[in-house]
């Protein structure tokens, strides 16, 4: 298929699926609020991943940056967000030898407009390589982009995650906001049967419950890499669930669901996927509304057509906190 029209495909596939969702959340006010509301989205945009079309590692788009940056732009300005959480996205300037590019942050910051200010911590491949790959500019990263001015730069603290062949490692990156008085924090876990077995999961989260215990108000975001599944809580993300209130644990409107699935993996023998909720977004102020925006994630059918109907293999959480 020629590039123009996968681009004119991508327009009007984005077009439809803003104007496909009709459950409406209320925005809570922050006229006259001492604590503002913090109205937050986190996206596995798996900027980074590889692999042909029907491949477990496949993304959407992966060499196009600029389609990333507009569907992340669109769903902002549809859902009136004011924080951006990222995972696998490349930012920064391009490597010393690289050629010469922006970075998919530099897309998706040009894409917000004005006003937007971002942060990024490096994360790393199992090889222990961190440059982005293909025609993509820039490093592996999680990232924070905020409407206003970032005034708190605490250092990111890297997760306990050994070398391994199977595990990227990431960092818990947090930012403060001028006027704000929440710190906003990400992350992304890494999680493999021995990552498991050797207590290393246990230990990022409690390298995060640590870190953002350092913030009297905060909201936390990312790809937690562990399953949620008929409504039941993993023990091992239960030291972040008893410490604040995760979004997605209710409905706020009418035909609003509780613990929508976030993450969708293609089945090449059945050509169907299988969901799960991998990412959260906490709050210590608790929230007025949340969704998973299920309808951008890829659900093409690979086994007939090289055509992605979404932009990652996961889908944008987003929450609004309470203002107060």
């Amino acid at each position: 298929m020629r590039t123009s029209r996968i681009r004119t495909l991508m327009r009007r596939t984005t077009a439809g699926l803003l104007g496909a969702v009709a459950i409406t959340l209320t925005l809570p006010a922050d006229a006259g609020a001492a604590v503002e509301s913090v109205r937050a989205m986190t996206w596995n945009i798996c900027g980074e991943a590889g692999g042909p079309p029907g491949d477990p590692s496949y993304c959407p788009y992966r060499n196009e940056p600029k389609k990333k940056a507009q569907a992340i732009a669109a769903v902002v300005r549809a859902r009136r967000l004011n924080v951006v959480m990222l995972q696998e996205v490349c930012s920064g300037p391009p490597r010393r030898g690289a050629a010469k590019g922006h970075s998919q942050l530099d897309e998706i910051q040009a894409a917000l407009g004005r006003g937007w200010s971002p942060a990024w911590a490096e994360s790393v491949r199992p090889d222990g390589r961190s440059d982005c790959r293909g025609a993509l500019s820039g490093t592996l990263s999680t990232a924070i982009l905020v409407r206003g001015k970032i005034s708190d730069r605490p250092r990111p603290v890297p997760l306990p995650v050994p070398l391994h062949k199977d595990a990227d490692r990431s960092q818990v990156l947090c930012v403060g906001v001028s006027g704000w008085k929440t710190h906003v924090c990400t992350t992304h876990l890494a999680n493999t049967e021995p990552l498991l077995a050797a207590g290393v999961y246990d230990k990022e989260i409690a390298t995060i419950k640590k870190t953002v215990s350092a913030y009297p108000r905060v909201v936390l975001g990312g790809d937690f890499n562990m399953g949620l599944y008929n409504h039941k809580i993993p023990a091992r993300l239960q030291p972040l669930y008893r410490m604040m209130p995760e979004c997605d644990r209710k409905s706020y409107a009418p035909g609003d669901a509780a613990d929508e699935p976030t993450h969708f993996s293609f089945d090449p023998r059945t050509g169907t996927y299988f969901e799960s909720k991998i990412d959260y977004l906490f709050g210590t102020a608790g929230f007025t509304g949340c969704d998973s925006w299920t309808e951008l994630a890829d659900h093409a059918d690979y086994r007939h057509t090289r055509q992605p109907t979404g932009i990652s293999d996961h889908a944008p959480l987003y929450g609004y906190t309470k203002a107060s």
